[in-house]
Formats: structure tokens, sequence, C-alpha cells
């Protein structure tokens, strides 16, 4: 699947061998690109074969590549624990190692230091701005944030304090050169645009579970059923790993609701992973695999409407935040949640839907439940006029 329409681009270094080094170097070694795969651990290095293996044969599965396509790639990747060397003759870094500022800044301190010039730097950070790791940067002008979403064709590109258009319209030319759908915000945002979203709902889940609310099954239910959603916000908990999200819960600090539930969200999470409860690579988290209960027909039986309107409320609250603080636009929004989480609709196309008596009830009953505070929720249903008459539909 060599790609003819390189943006200035054939040399990929990826930095940070664990899951997201790896999918990326694949996807863009598939596409065509002479990649490097840089990791300190030799033991991570010995891994990546079988790991690749494994994503080849997903990504095989889903349709996105053949065999031979497969075969090519390893062909073009190459496995080094030498910096100097796996950026030599970069022509773009993407860094991914393990999310601790202090870590980052001296990756990319180093990266600047031994890269040529020319070489765009990026960072794959899902939590941390920007603004953050650049500092140790001097070439900021052509640094970047390039994350990806694992399994997902979404690719948010998000620009620093100094980082120049061109730059940004060479990454997003270098996405969809690997058939990725570019997201571009205006600005930085905590979480960028889709995990902003998700975190919301994630977040409201396990506030609703650790206050005894609702259980696990009535609220991946309530979701799938509304949503029209294959899988339920503990159901994704799962998938991505009960320690993933416990680690972000820990680091958490948010002026927000949700903030008040972050010890027992914690205390939650450390229990079940004390117990070996890591999600489905364990075979256990919320749920068991690999029959775990949702798969079940008579699942939706579980739903509630009330606990429905909450979880809309928290995704649509997120995402009005996200267009009246100027990170993207509405479209843009409906296309971060569609593309990234496989969804028939966005966030926007469901207001579109509801109306605004139905968002306005939504988001003050969440504000009365303790899952949104009540300056949030003003805040919100203030915005929603605009936003909502500027898409044609009724506000009174």
């Amino acid at each position: 699947m060599n790609n003819h329409n390189k943006p200035g681009i054939d040399r990929v270094t990826l930095i940070g061998a664990g899951t997201m080094g790896c999918y990326n170097a694949l996807t863009a070694a598939i596409s065509g690109y002479t990649v490097t795969l840089y990791d300190a651990s030799e033991q991570s290095l010995a891994a990546v074969p079988e790991r690749q293996r494994d994503m080849a044969n997903m990504l095989v599965g889903a349709g996105w590549c053949s065999e031979e396509d497969v075969q090519g790639a390893a062909q073009r990747t190459r496995v080094t624990s030498d910096l100097a060397s796996a950026c030599a003759q970069a022509d773009l870094v993407n860094e991914s190692v393990y999310e601790e500022l202090a870590l980052k800044q001296q990756v990319h301190a180093e990266l600047d230091a031994l890269c040529d010039p020319s070489t765009l730097l990026t960072t794959n950070s899902s939590a941390l701005l920007v603004s953050e790791v650049e500092r140790q940067v001097v070439r900021r002008e052509r640094f970047a944030a390039l994350h990806s979403h694992y399994a997902s064709p979404l690719v948010d590109i998000v620009p620093g304090t100094a980082t120049s258009s061109d730059v940004i319209d060479r990454l997003e030319a270098y996405v969809t050169s690997l058939r990725g759908v570019p997201l571009v915000l205006k600005k930085e945002n905590p979480g960028y645009v889709l995990n902003a979203m998700l975190g919301s709902v994630l977040g409201t889940s396990l506030a609703m579970l650790v206050e005894g609310r609702y259980n696990v099954a009535t609220i991946d239910a309530s979701w799938g059923k509304a949503q029209e959603a294959l899988m339920g916000p503990f159901a994704l908990i799962d998938l991505f790993g009960l320690g993933v999200i416990r680690d972000a819960w820990l680091h958490r600090q948010r002026e927000d609701a949700l903030q008040a539930y972050q010890h027992a969200i914690v205390a939650q999470l450390e229990s079940m992973l004390a117990d070996g409860s890591l999600g489905m690579q364990s075979g256990q988290g919320f749920y068991h695999y690999p029959e775990p209960a949702y798969s079940s027909e008579t699942f939706v039986d579980n739903a509630d409407d009330e606990c429905a309107a909450l979880l809309q409320a928290a995704l649509l609250a997120a995402a009005v935040t996200l267009v009246t603080d100027d990170i993207v636009s509405a479209e843009q929004v409906d296309l971060a949640w569609t593309v990234g989480m496989h969804a028939p609709w966005g966030p926007f196309t469901l207001m579109d839907k509801l109306g605004r008596d139905a968002i306005e009830l939504r988001v003050n009953m969440a504000s009365e439940f303790g899952l949104l505070l009540p300056q949030s929720a003003v805040s919100v249903v203030g915005r929603l006029d605009g936003l909502l008459s500027n898409r044609g539909v009724v506000t009174q």
C-alpha cells in the first residue's frame, strides 16, 4: 500500500514501543513510509514483532490492508535502542512514552538536540498539554501534538504556542496519507476533543456507580439503548484497562463536580485491580470474558431513562463547551465522536433530535444530582440558544 502523496515526509521515527508506538509504526509502514521504532528497553523491542502481528491481523480482518501490505511493511521497519541512530535522517518523529511530564520534556529536549533542524517533532500525548511538553523544545515552530486513537482513523493535530501553519498542513496531509481522519484543533484543550467528551461520560458513570445511584448493568444498558452503542461506559473501561483509568483519576485535577468523586473512584478501581480485575486483558473487569453480560440480547432490559438522560447530559455539556471555548467547530465535534466511537451520530446531531427543552432538562437534572456544577449547568444552558439557532433548531 505504498502511498505516492507523501507530504514531504519519507522517514518516520516512533519513540516508545508500547501499544501506540507499535500501532503507529505499523500503519505508517503499511502506508509506504520508511519507519524506525525506538525504545530504550531491548525487552520491549523484542516483543514488537508479536505485538504488531496481532495488530496486523486486526487491520487485515477489518479490510484496511492486505497480508501482502503487512509483509511489505515489515521490510520497511527497523527497531533500535540507539536514539541517535533512530533520529538520523528522520523527517517526522512521534513520541509515545509514558504520560509523565518530566519524562516527556526530557525526551523532547534530547530529540531536539539530536534531530536535523528540519525534522518535525510531535507528541502522541493524550493527557498533557502541548504547551507543557514543548517547554524544553527549541524548534517550537516545528512542534505539535499528533495524537492517534488506537484502532480508529481519528488523529488529533494540536498546535503549540508557536507551531507554523505549514507544519500543521504537512501533518494533516500525513494523516490523510495514512487514510486517517485529521482533526485540527484551533488551540490546545485537556483531553483534546474525543477524550474530553468520553472522559465526561466515563467519569459520570463511575460517579453514579460509587455513590450507589445505578449499577454497572443499568448504566451500560441505558447508554447502549439511548445512543445505539455496542459498548457502554464500563465495557469501554474494561477495553481500555482499569489501570489506565485508575492512573488518569489519580492525577486528575479539574474544577468540576466530578472531582469530588475522585477518592471514591480511585478506591473502587484499586480494589478491583488488587483482585486481578484488570479488564479485558485479564478476562475479568466490570464484566467476565470472553462472554460478557452486555453481549446478551436481554441486556438492554436493564436500561433506565433517567440514567440515560444523565449520561447524555455529560456528553452534551462537554460538546457545547468545546465549541463555545473555540476549540473546534460543532461539525468537528460530531466528526470526532462518530469516527472515534464508531457512533451513528454525534452530540450536535443528538441536540438537533432532542431540542432545547429536552437538553436543558437533562443538564439541569445532572446539576441537581451533583454530576455538574450549578454554574456549569447555567453556562451550558446559556450557550445553547446561539448554537442551536445557528443549526436551525427551535429554541423557544
